[in-house]
């Protein structure tokens, strides 16, 4: 089950009354920053956007807690922060992963937004350079 809820609370009662019934029963969180809080309280990890534009982020997180190295917990948690930037650029989230994708997997091809996604925000490929490349940057600094 993914859950895209923004109280925490909601995941730690879907594991206290499903899984003593079903201990193989999967719990997904929805939203970026809530994959390392989910996984804390148990649930397996995330079905989140900023993953689609940086998957080895959340990879890594999902890994770093699973070994507890918290330090890289901290850093990659950090890095998916940064990244739910992108939330904020246009009202509609999904124009912007579109431009994010296309910027960084598949060498800028312009992106065609379709209605009601169309109107997007003059600065949105600048933002969106500039939040991909400072990632980037910090991920290869890793």
């Amino acid at each position: 089950m993914k859950e895209t809820v923004s109280d925490i609370g909601r995941y730690r009662k879907l594991i206290e009354n499903v899984r003593p019934k079903n201990t193989e029963f999967v719990i997904l969180t929805g939203f970026d920053d809530h994959l390392l809080p989910g996984m804390m309280i148990g649930t397996n990890g995330s079905i989140n956007s900023t993953a689609v534009v940086f998957p080895e982020i959340s990879v890594k997180l999902k890994k770093a807690m699973e070994q507890q190295h918290f330090e890289a917990v901290n850093h990659y948690q950090n890095l998916i922060a940064e990244a739910m930037q992108l939330y904020d650029i246009n009202h509609s989230f999904f124009s912007t992963i579109k431009e994010a994708v296309s910027y960084r997997w598949f060498n800028g091809e312009r992106v065609y937004h379709k209605k009601p996604f169309h109107l997007i925000n003059a600065n949105t490929r600048s933002e969106v350079e500039r939040i991909v490349d400072n990632i980037n940057r910090k991920w290869k600094e890793d």
